[in-house]
C-alpha cells in the first residue's frame, strides 16, 4: 500500500511540474512582443564651406518632378554645419521612360516608379514653398569641388551621389551608345540594382561616358559642396535656379 501511495504521489507530483511548466510557456506566447520599427533612410553629412551657417536654417531634400517643380521629402535643422535628414515617400513618383532605352539595356520590373534627390536645398531661414524673395543655395555631393566656368556658373564634378526612390525592387543594366554635342558618341552604362525605398547611386559623368552604380553606402571622401561657393554671383541663388540633374538619369524620366 504504501508503495502504491509513493507512485500516486510521484505522479502526481511529476503531472504538477508538468502542468507549471506549460503554464509559463503559455504565458510567454501570450506575452506582446513589439514589431521592429523600419529603418528610417537619412541623409547625413556635413557641409563643406568656409561661410558662416546660421543656426536657423533649415536643409531639406527634394526630388526633381518636371520643369521647376519639385517635392519636398525630407527636412532637418542643421547645428555647427552638420545635418540629419530623415526621407519619406515621396509624394510624385515617375513611371519609367521606356522609350528612353534601347534593348541592350535590360530592365527587370517596367512598372516601377521612381523619384530622384540629386541636390539639397539650404534656406537661408524659413520653410518651404521658397519664392524669389527667400534665397536659398544648393548643396551637391562629390568627391571633388564644382568647378568655376567662364560663364559665371560651374561645370559638373566627375563623380557624384544621387538618391533614387523605387516604389518595388528594379534593376537596370546594360550600356549603350549615344550622341553628345557635334555628333560625337559617348557611352551610357547603367549598372542599378535597387531595392524598395531610398538607395544610393554613385554617377560618373564623363566627357566619353555617363554611368549610373548603386553603392550600400557613401564613401568617405564625399562632400557636401555649398554651390554659391563656386557661382560668379553676388546675389544667392533663388528658387527657380534650375536643377541638377546628371544626362544617364535623364534617361529614367
Amino acid at each position: 500500500m504504501n508503495t502504491t501511495i509513493k507512485k500516486l504521489s510521484i505522479l502526481l507530483l511529476a503531472g504538477m511540474a508538468l502542468f507549471s511548466v506549460n503554464s509559463c510557456g503559455d504565458k510567454d506566447k501570450d506575452k506582446y512582443v513589439e514589431p521592429p520599427k523600419p529603418k528610417v533612410f537619412a541623409i547625413t553629412g556635413t557641409v563643406s564651406t568656409e561661410k558662416t551657417i546660421n543656426a536657423n536654417n533649415t536643409i531639406q531634400a527634394v526630388t526633381d518632378i518636371e520643369d521647376e517643380t519639385f517635392d519636398i521629402v525630407g527636412t532637418s535643422s542643421i547645428k555647427n554645419k552638420k545635418f540629419s535628414i530623415p526621407l519619406g515617400i515621396p509624394k510624385v513618383l515617375m513611371p519609367i521612360n521606356l522609350d528612353g532605352f534601347p534593348e541592350t539595356i535590360s530592365i527587370d520590373n517596367p512598372k516601377a516608379k521612381i523619384a530622384i534627390c540629386s541636390m539639397l536645398q539650404l534656406l537661408n531661414g524659413g520653410t518651404m514653398p521658397p519664392s524669389d524673395e527667400m534665397p536659398m543655395d544648393m548643396l551637391m555631393c562629390s568627391n571633388e569641388k564644382p568647378q568655376i566656368d567662364f560663364e559665371g556658373g560651374y561645370s559638373e564634378p566627375e563623380n557624384t551621389i544621387v538618391y533614387m526612390y523605387v516604389d518595388s525592387n528594379l534593376k537596370i543594366k546594360g550600356s549603350f551608345k549615344d550622341e553628345a554635342g557635334d555628333e560625337v558618341e559617348y557611352q551610357v552604362i547603367m549598372n542599378l540594382d535597387l531595392k524598395k525605398g531610398w538607395n544610393i547611386v554613385k554617377m560618373v559623368t564623363k566627357p566619353e561616358k555617363s554611368e549610373a552604380i548603386s553603392l550600400t553606402t557613401v564613401p568617405s571622401d564625399y562632400k557636401w559642396y555649398l554651390m554659391s561657393d563656386f557661382v560668379f554671383s553676388a546675389m544667392p541663388l533663388r528658387a527657380s535656379t534650375p536643377r541638377f540633374n546628371s544626362s544617364v538619369l535623364s534617361w529614367l524620366k
